[in-house]
């Protein structure tokens, strides 16, 4: 990968950190002060929308005390990233992840600070490890929804040197002479989920179908830095399948930094509202997309989420966490991305994530980035490569908070 020359961040120490081996150094975690206690008053919340009225399509009943200490804690989150993610440079992220302190069956969430692999001990141990430190170290001045409903009072340290890297490469040879049907799934009558992309950069997945109310069509969701080299989001991109039809061509709805672009059909292809799981479960459809509360109730539960892509085909891994801040290149992630243990490998980008329940089938987000050494996988570019134990993506359910006019819906509507 190349640094990207317009984009001027303080985070050049997490970039092109390369392929050695992950050190991971857990700092101060004492033991949480947790004050909630099982059973008690519960709350409905909804786990996935969808159809034209994104209307609830999976819901359960949680503990009250627990939607609110998950809602405190993301409140606190975003007081805290100012003051440390912003303005200390060795801090590079400030994520939510599980803690082992629960209610019923629901995991407490808690902090946990990502800090540079050449951090000093100095500066690692002026980081709070606990709210009423962080109020002490700072003077924070912090909202009473927050005061009263935070159960978990640790805030975990991390010490990570991932190797980091998008999960496309600029080879466009690489599937020259092999046969892809088995790895990319490939068709020429339709275009689901996870299926073959080939752009001007490289070969990279398809993402998911959406609806854009506003034009009144079908669009596919991917990412954006599958198209391109220099980081914009570029309309009149044209998209092929692996015989070279035209398949689609990029818009000018995306964003570089979150890594999100749509793509509108040609004539001749219809977006299919359907996602490949892989070789033998075959093509399931899509019902919705995963709420905000449904990523936390995921998270909590310890759930797996799936993604296909061309690449290494279909993995699945529990969240490891939320709001996740990473910048990698022409991604800027802060405070947003979501990760998984779902292994990603080379060509994956831009492929589907989601999540799966008794009620459906609901996308969660677009393959973005990969980092951390994960095990060896076979590909439809090698035989054998190292994958990354990470995969990172940008949930739909933020895109959505600034583009209310995109649906996700099954069979509501009709090419």
């Amino acid at each position: 990968m190349s640094d990207d020359p317009q984009i001027a961040t303080r985070r050049d120490v997490i970039q092109k950190l390369g392929a050695g081996t992950t050190a991971t150094l857990l700092v101060g975690t004492a033991s949480a002060q947790v004050r909630a206690q099982a059973g008690g008053e519960q709350e409905e919340i909804v786990i996935a929308r969808g159809g034209l009225d994104d209307e609830p399509r999976s819901t359960e009943r949680v503990p009250a005390t627990w939607k609110r200490h998950e809602d405190a804690l993301d409140q606190l989150q975003n007081v805290l990233g100012p003051r440390f993610v912003e303005k200390q440079d060795f801090v590079n992220g400030l994520r939510i992840t599980r803690s082992n302190d629960s209610i019923d069956e629901y995991n407490l969430s808690k902090l946990e600070f990502q800090v540079s692999p050449s951090a000093s001990e100095r500066q690692v141990s002026s980081l709070p490890r606990s709210l009423p430190t962080a109020k002490t170290k700072v003077n924070l001045d912090l909202p009473s929804m927050v005061e009263n409903n935070v159960q978990v009072q640790e805030i975990s340290v991390k010490r990570d040197a991932e190797r980091v890297g998008s999960t496309i490469v600029q080879d466009q040879g690489i599937f020259a002479n092999r046969d892809t049907i088995e790895c990319g799934k490939l068709t020429d009558e339709w275009f689901c989920g996870g299926w073959l992309l080939n752009t001007p950069k490289s070969f990279a997945t398809a993402g998911y179908r959406v609806r854009d109310t506003n034009k009144n069509k079908d669009m596919m969701m991917t990412a954006n830095h599958i198209l391109t080299t220099d980081c914009e989001v570029k309309d009149n991109v044209k998209v092929h399948d692996h015989n070279g039809n035209h398949v689609g061509t990029s818009t000018s709805q995306g964003h570089k930094g979150v890594d999100w672009t749509l793509l509108e059909s040609s004539d001749n292809f219809n977006w299919s509202n359907q996602i490949d799981r892989g070789y033998p479960d075959g093509l399931d459809s899509i019902d919705g997309w995963v709420t905000k509360e449904g990523a936390q109730s995921i998270n909590s539960r310890g759930d797996d989420v799936h993604r296909f892509g061309v690449g290494s085909g279909h993995s699945q891994g529990p969240i490891k966490g939320l709001g996740e801040s990473n910048y990698e290149s022409c991604q800027n992630f802060y405070l947003n991305a979501v990760t998984t243990g779902a292994s990603v490998a080379n060509h994956d980008s831009g492929g589907p994530h989601w999540f799966e329940n008794s009620d459906g089938t609901f996308i969660f987000g677009q393959q973005s980035l990969g980092t951390g050494d994960g095990p060896q996988v076979q590909t439809c570019s090698s035989s054998g490569e190292d994958a990354f134990a990470t995969s990172w993506f940008y949930p739909f359910f933020r895109i959505k908070q600034d583009n209310p006019h995109l649906r996700i819906a099954g069979l509501e509507y009709n090419g």
